[in-house]
């Protein structure tokens, strides 16, 4: 993990107090951050934030795929879940550009 102070520019963000799955419903609990930033500033916040984020290197051991291990899970995959481990985030990229031309895209309607 982290330090907030280690990154100059961070954002802010709630720690992770609990997680649990209620009726098939993921949930977080997240310590609560008093909303400071003015409605006028908060989008330039967000894209500074979006801009630092790509730059924060991976944890050491970090991997793709369930949080418990296993493989990445998303409604992309057929069942819900990856058909292997992807061992870097270009391992994922060229795994998709294999899989993207089997995708069927309609066009969209003339209106």
């Amino acid at each position: 993990m982290y330090s907030v102070n280690a990154y100059t520019g961070a954002p802010r963000v709630p720690k992770v107090v609990d997680y649990f799955v209620e009726h098939q419903i993921a949930c977080f609990i997240m310590e609560h951050i008093d909303a400071t930033t003015p409605a006028d500033n908060a989008y330039k916040q967000v894209a500074d934030a979006l801009q630092w984020l790509p730059n924060v290197p991976a944890p050491t051991g970090a991997k793709i795929g369930s949080v418990g291990g296993g493989p990445a899970r998303h409604r992309l995959f057929k069942d819900f879940e990856a058909p292997l481990l992807f061992t870097s985030n270009e391992a994922l990229h060229n795994y998709m550009n294999e899989v993207t031309p089997l995708f069927y895209f309609p066009e969209p309607a003339n209106t």
